[in-house]
């Protein structure tokens, strides 16, 4: 038993243990990838690229939405990354999950600023008013989504799954992708978007290298700093200087050094931008 608790005293005032991090790391972005879906819908049509240039749009943490800058910063028990096997269960998924939503929301906005508002009950004339209407994918969100599209829905399995292919509609003589996004919860909408001019999204460096954020930190495009505070004398006094609102309620400062000390702080960030290309054609049918 002493054993053990001293194995907890040193890891806990060592540094955090690469492994622990990569497997926490493996669980938060296993959770992001299982609801993101759009980006890689986006990339499977040729329409997502990364670039190294710097993010456009100056930086406005009021309104992450009009930016496609996100992230999360928080702290985390120090104790759940003593090892591997610390870790609750789904720990982390809700965050990622969230993260997913966030951004899957915010090209879904401006999705809608470019799309001609119909009803659900529209949408099955609208593309048979096409020419051709492969020439368009369909996006769905909420339970009734699929329904609305009726019988013509065809299930597909195949590897396109996991970027929320569902099936194809068959309108005449024509198949229609169908895909299923996963991050809205309660939002049910439908769109009906052309394929040949979807808009551009651009993934921007998530890091500052000027700022000496490492590109080894980088992964899925996401900038990943992990670090326990009490190791760490600048990030401590930069969280007692910018005192988050979660830190505030402590009021007194040793009482916030004394929590801090016992947590591991997180921040996990990613930039970008969807270019809603003034051509783009796209119908929008939403309820609730």
């Amino acid at each position: 038993m002493l054993g053990s608790e001293m194995e907890k005293i040193e890891q806990s005032s060592g540094k955090l243990e690469q492994e622990v991090v990569n497997c926490f790391l493996d669980r938060f972005f296993s959770a992001y990838h299982r609801v993101a879906k759009l980006k890689k819908i986006f990339n499977y049509y040729g329409f997502y690229r990364p670039s190294k240039d710097k993010h456009p749009i100056k930086l406005d943490k009021g309104k992450p939405f009009n930016t496609g800058r996100f992230a999360i910063r928080k702290v985390e028990n120090k104790e759940y990354f003593l090892h591997v096997n610390s870790f609750p269960p789904a720990f982390g998924s809700y965050e990622a999950q969230n993260l997913a939503w966030n951004e899957e929301f915010y090209i879904f906005l401006r999705l809608k600023n470019k799309s001609e508002t119909v009803k659900k009950e529209q949408i099955i004339k609208i593309l048979n008013n096409f020419k051709y209407p492969n020439e368009y994918i369909v996006l769905t969100s909420g339970s009734e989504a699929l329904e609305v599209l009726g019988k013509n829905l065809i299930r597909v399995k195949n590897e396109l799954n996991e970027i929320g292919y569902y099936g194809n509609l068959s309108i005449r003589e024509f198949q229609v992708p169908v895909f299923k996004l996963r991050a809205f919860r309660v939002q049910d909408f439908i769109i009906v978007l052309n394929r040949d001019n979807m808009g551009q999204i651009i993934q921007y460096p998530p890091n500052d290298p000027e700022k000496g954020e490492s590109d080894k930190l980088v992964r899925d495009e996401f900038y990943t700093y992990i670090e326990a505070p009490s190791n760490n004398e600048q990030l401590m006094q930069k969280l007692l200087d910018e005192s988050p609102e979660w830190l505030q309620r402590l009021i007194y400062k040793e009482r916030q050094v004394e929590y801090l000390s016992d947590q591991v702080f997180v921040e996990i960030r990613e930039r970008f931008h969807y270019f809603d290309d003034t051509t783009v054609i796209s119908y929008l049918a939403e309820w609730m």
